[in-house]
């Protein structure tokens, strides 16, 4: 089920992640042996990096908070998916990142979280037998990622965006948002472990 990715994801968040490939790309260690998303790195600090990241595929479901449990229950959820849960009862492997989106309106009262699995170029994925998981495309562009921060928590994920601002010089000249609530895209390697935030 291919479902259009909301126009203040695509727009406040800039999450742009990768579909084609790049030649002579070797795949990271944080990948963990994965498949995952193919970058080129665009600038590098001690804070953080600006990566550009080609369009990309992904299968997503909403859920209601950022605890251990309830994101234990999306990522079970999407693994039943890639282990034959679907229409043509067909595994598909499984992949890097697993990601955590987390969207405020401008107001701050409103806020989506969904979990998220990179979807690899060229993937034919079977509809869901369970029709909260969805397939999302996010088009070609820059992200800001922030690496190795560790346990996530509620304060922790919500408050990432704040992280970037004691770069400001030089955020603000590659132009990253980081005034107001821009979204958030948290990249973990398992459901306990976070590896880096990404604005």
């Amino acid at each position: 089920m291919r479902t259009a990715v909301p126009g203040a994801l695509l727009s406040v968040a800039g999450i742009l992640i990768s579909l084609q490939s790049v030649q002579g790309w070797s795949a990271p260690s944080f990948c963990r042996g994965y498949e995952c998303p193919e970058f080129r790195l665009v600038h590098a600090n001690e804070n953080f990096e600006e990566r550009f990241y080609n369009a990309s595929d992904w299968i997503t479901t909403e859920i209601e908070g950022t605890d251990f449990w309830t994101v234990r229950g999306g990522y079970n959820k999407l693994c039943d998916y890639l282990d034959g849960e679907n229409e043509a009862n067909r595994e598909i492997p499984m992949t890097r990142p697993i990601a955590i989106t987390v969207l405020e309106s401008s107001s701050g009262e409103d806020r989506s979280i969904t979990i998220s699995v990179y979807v690899p170029p060229g993937t034919d994925l079977p509809k869901p037998t369970d029709s909260s998981i969805t397939e999302f495309s996010l088009p070609a562009g820059i992200m800001f990622v922030r690496g190795k921060v560790g346990q996530p928590t509620r304060e922790t994920v919500l408050s990432a965006p704040c992280h970037f601002n004691n770069d400001t010089s030089s955020v603000r000249s590659t132009g990253c948002c980081v005034g107001g609530q821009p979204s958030l895209l948290l990249e973990i390697s398992g459901v306990n472990n976070c590896d880096s935030y990404w604005v």
